[in-house]
């Protein structure tokens, strides 16, 4: 299989985990910037397919992914697209997030009650990581509107993305719109001194 940002969303083995479409991928990994010599995580990784689309673009990807049957999902995506740079790790991100290596750009797209502590220990590794994050909840959008607008980073921006895909019903074709998701994106680093 052919490795390009923007795989269509049934090339990825999925299981019954949530993944992040293709079209909202694709403006994550716009967001992220991502380099050739980047070290890269992706927290709450699903089914990995940031993770796959992300490996493609830099030196080291490291999945966080809490679910047993998701982190399954991303070693076997892994392997399917021929990926050796992206390394697994089972348990909660502030579990693992202190022994992986300083990183250039992190994505969450999953976190639950950790996302605060999450954002903490990821300003604390230094100035200039850049930090996108995909939330569909209510709660994860106020929590991240307060915190990455906060004194820990600086260049936030959000963006609201509501993709419909057409869809057959009968013998004709409709709209199906998919749930709006609000794509966060800061980068690490107090915006006093600058």
């Amino acid at each position: 299989i052919k490795t390009v940002p923007g795989l269509p969303d049934e090339f990825f083995l999925r299981g019954s985990v949530p993944m992040t479409k293709s079209e909202v991928r694709s403006i994550c990994l716009s967001k992220l910037r991502l380099a050739p010599g980047d070290i890269v995580y992706d927290i709450g990784a699903g089914t990995g397919s940031v993770s796959v689309a992300a490996a493609q673009l830099c030196r080291e990807l490291h999945a966080v992914e809490i679910n047993g049957e998701a982190a399954a999902l991303i070693r076997a995506n892994a392997e399917k697209f021929r990926l050796h740079n992206i390394k697994v790790y089972e348990g909660s991100a502030l579990s693992v997030i202190d022994a992986l290596p300083d990183p250039d750009a992190v994505f969450v797209g999953g976190s639950g009650p950790e996302l605060p502590m999450i954002f903490e220990r990821i300003a604390a590794r230094g100035a200039g990581i850049r930090l996108v994050v995909s939330a569909v909840s209510l709660k994860t959008i106020a929590l991240c509107t307060q915190e990455l607008a906060g004194e820990n980073f600086t260049g936030f921006d959000a963006a609201q993305v509501a993709v419909s895909r057409i869809k057959t019903v009968g013998k004709t074709q409709i709209w199906q719109a998919q749930n709006p998701v609000v794509i966060f994106s800061a980068v690490t680093g107090a915006a006093k001194g600058e």
